[in-house]
């Protein structure tokens, strides 16, 4: 789990292009784990047609460039209820792109 939590503590530093928050506090990055060598990173998005999809699976990657393991990704659709959260801080700290 320590390795989980650094993970997490490093993707926090991964800001979100269009809304002044990180992934992880945004509920996009929903969680982090350790597995045959990998790291799997389960992100959820309000629609899997996100258009900046790879943009954000880009800077997770990038963000974790600094462990040896390879990166993977679990994506999934927001629930309803992560999905109202999402849309609350995005009117709330939106900048624009």
């Amino acid at each position: 789990m320590p390795e989980e939590n650094k993970i997490l503590e490093k993707l926090k530093k991964v800001m979100h292009p269009a809304i002044n928050m990180n992934l992880v506090d945004l509920g996009i990055v929903v969680g982090a784990e350790m597995k045959n060598e990998k790291i799997i990173i389960t992100m959820a998005f309000p629609v899997l047609g996100i258009p900046i999809k790879d943009l954000l699976l880009s800077k997770v990657r990038e963000a974790l460039s600094d462990f040896s393991e390879e990166v993977d990704f679990e994506i999934r659709e927001m629930s309803e209820e992560e999905k109202t959260s999402f849309l609350n801080l995005e009117h709330a700290n939106w900048k624009g792109m």
